[in-house]
């Protein structure tokens, strides 16, 4: 196969699979890749050259920690990527990449997800449901010691994403 770039994942799933509580880290492609109709689920995708998640269509990418991917690797990547439709990202953290959460098609939820430090936070295609996204990145509060402390978050919503 001349002049095809072999990129090879750490973690590649084929069709309505289920990858749970697993690393992926320093792959010189991306962290995890799944097919359509998976669930990726407290999962580490950590350093990789693209992007540390990566699915198709009707996924679940849930409470998932993606560090360092793409940015840095000499590569471009994402936290989380979702290239399809009908998938829930929800209450995943991602931090230090070119892109925090990138969807790139309509017809994806995604809530409850928290980005920090990445080139854009945010990538997301028209027509797709979001909960609101709150920059959070420059908190006004002061000192907390004790019992209780009043909300920083800046939204009741249950479904908001933030930038911190």
């Amino acid at each position: 196969m001349h002049g095809v770039l072999q990129r090879p994942n750490g973690i590649s799933a084929t069709f309505a699979s289920t990858i749970t509580a697993c690393t992926a880290s320093n792959n010189v492609g991306n962290g995890i890749s799944a097919s359509n109709g998976s669930t990726i689920s407290g999962c580490s995708a950590f350093s990789n050259r693209f992007n540390g998640i990566v699915v198709g269509n009707r996924c679940v990418v849930l409470a998932n920690t993606c560090s360092s991917n793409g940015s840095g690797t000499g590569g471009d990547g994402a936290g989380v990527h979702a290239t399809g439709s009908d998938n829930r990202i929800e209450g995943n953290n991602c931090t230090d990449a070119d892109r925090g959460i990138d969807v790139a098609a309509a017809g994806n939820i995604i809530i409850r997800n928290t980005c920090s430090g990445n080139t854009s936070d945010w990538v997301i295609a028209a027509n797709n449901v979001c909960g609101p996204i709150l920059d959070r990145r420059f908190p006004v509060s002061g000192p907390i010691n004790g019992f209780s402390a009043p909300d920083s978050t800046g939204s009741p919503h249950p479904n908001a994403n933030f930038s911190y």
